[in-house]
């Protein structure tokens, strides 16, 4: 992807005057409950709503404190600035923070947010306390109201991204920034000169990871490995690290354990409630330590805001859970591949090591697709259906709201099947079908919340590509063999 690219259409605007929980630019270390200046090892029990805290030291700080529930997501922050961290928690379906403060007997309860929005919450105005953020992933919005009742809304990123904010700049104030999924990508807004930084550091499989490695007072583009537990660090003095602490069934909690200023490398096993710590000099700071119990997991660092790995209900009726199909237009077809297995539905089916048939057919609009979706559905009876429409539409100047219209009828047409949707965001184009650049653009914004309001899982296939015209045949408009091979990877990341 070029940068360049993607930030012409990811435009930053701030409407006032100037996390994932909160983790960069705050007054003391993360998750230090009884103000030590260290890390502690801290435990939330969704099913109770309790919280768990112990010291590395194995002294109690909490045991059951009550704050939560299923349904509301913890989140870690200092909000009232006295060095403590606070037990808070965000409750999504009516965007309401409940926050027990270190000094006060009850929670106090402040709403801001809503049912689609996820908490970001960090210190974004160096004060010293955590602020209440808000990110919508559909359109990669930013909603901020700091300590001192400012507020201020941003557009920084789009349906893929995931939010990252921390402080990359070293200026004790947190930094928007978003994590690209597909392709490993950074992106930073700083706000200490208020330039945009991009960093390729990850893979799709690699998960982000928070911190301060080395110490220099600036968080690190770093990544977790979760098949082989290893951790890999590329610091803000492009310094390199690789270190393996963990395996597949841990969860990375790093923090700053010890209190030296430097963030440790840390997992906890939740079969057998065990934690690993580990400091960047290498030394055990506990290895292992046994605090917790499967039902419990560490105070989260990230939310889920992105669209989540394509799920059913369990019940495919008589359909086939292992057999997939493909529904769209020429894209789908394949035109002007050489090999039919360059195809990003026959690389996918390879990728999965399943069925998945192609019902691409060259020329076809959504309302082409709306007419043949229930032959389809009744012929192969799939658990799955991958739907890719529109390019055709905007050819043509069709009405978005029409082919929107289409496209939902086809995802009812699934559900109703008991087969599982999933709705592709349109290609990028360019040269002789650079003129549908305004349309594609305009579709796909209509396609990420046709998404998100009935609830099913987005491809998308526009931030993968990332209008990089080097995935693109000569004639602008169709992928090359290495476009589809981005795009089999992308839905295989959903799908696996």
């Amino acid at each position: 992807m070029k940068i360049s690219e993607r930030i012409r259409r990811v435009v930053l605007s701030g409407l006032a005057v100037l996390t994932l929980c909160s983790i960069g630019a705050q007054a003391g270390p993360l998750r230090d409950y009884n103000g030590d200046g260290k890390s502690d090892l801290a435990l939330y029990y969704e099913a109770g709503g309790g919280w768990y805290v112990e010291t590395t030291g194995q002294v109690a700080v909490a045991f059951g404190a009550s704050l939560g529930g299923p349904g509301y997501t913890p989140v870690a922050g200092d909000f009232n600035g006295d060095g403590r961290s606070d037990f808070a928690v965000y409750r999504q379906s009516e965007g309401s923070w409940f926050i027990k403060t270190s000094t006060a007997a009850t929670a106090e309860v402040r709403y801001f947010g809503w049912s689609e929005a996820y908490p970001v919450p960090a210190d974004y105005d160096g004060d010293g306390m955590t602020d209440l953020g808000v990110y919508y992933p559909t359109l990669g919005l930013w909603y901020l109201l700091t300590s001192s009742n400012t507020f201020a809304s941003y557009q920084f990123g789009w349906s893929e991204t995931r939010p990252v904010p921390a402080d990359y700049d070293g200026d004790g104030k947190a930094d928007l920034a978003v994590y690209v999924p597909s392709n490993g990508m950074w992106y930073v807004f700083q706000s200490s000169d208020r330039q945009i930084r991009g960093q390729q550091f990850g893979w799709s499989a690699a998960e982000p990871v928070l911190g301060d490695f080395d110490g220099d007072g600036k968080d690190d583009f770093s990544v977790y490995d979760p098949a082989g537990g290893m951790w890999y660090i590329f610091s803000q003095r492009s310094q390199f690290y690789n270190v393996q602490i963990g395996w597949s069934d841990t969860v990375p909690a790093p923090a700053d354990y010890d209190g030296d200023g430097v963030t440790d490398l840390a997992v906890y096993y939740p079969d057998q409630g065990r934690w690993y710590i580990v400091n960047m000099a290498g030394i055990a700071i506990a290895y292992p330590l046994t605090w917790g119990w499967s039902g419990a997991g560490p105070i989260p660092v990230f939310p889920e805001t992105i669209a989540p790995t394509a799920t059913s209900s369990g019940d495919f009726g008589d359909n086939d859970p292992n057999l997939y199909v493909a529904l769209g237009d020429s894209i789908t077809e394949g035109y002007g591949l050489s090999s039919y297995g360059d195809i990003f539905v026959s690389r996918l089916a390879a990728l999965l090591g399943k069925s998945v048939a192609n019902e691409g057919v060259g020329g076809e609009q959504s309302e082409g697709g709306l007419d043949r979706v229930s032959g389809v559905l009744s012929w192969y009876k799939p658990g799955y259906m991958i739907v890719l429409y529109g390019a055709n539409d905007v050819f043509r100047s069709d009405n978005t709201a029409g082919i929107v219209a289409n496209l939902r009828g086809i995802i009812d047409a699934a559900k109703n099947n008991n087969t599982v949707p999933l709705i592709c965001t349109l290609t990028p184009v360019s040269g002789s079908h650079g003129f549908m650049t305004d349309g594609v653009l305009a579709l796909n914004r209509e396609i990420r919340i046709l998404a998100q309001t009935e609830n099913v899982t987005l491809v998308d296939f526009e931030a993968a590509l990332g209008w990089n015209t080097s995935y693109l045949s000569s004639d602008g408009l169709h992928p090359n063999s290495a476009g589809h091979q981005v795009m089999a990877n992308t839905l295989y990341d959903l799908l696996r």
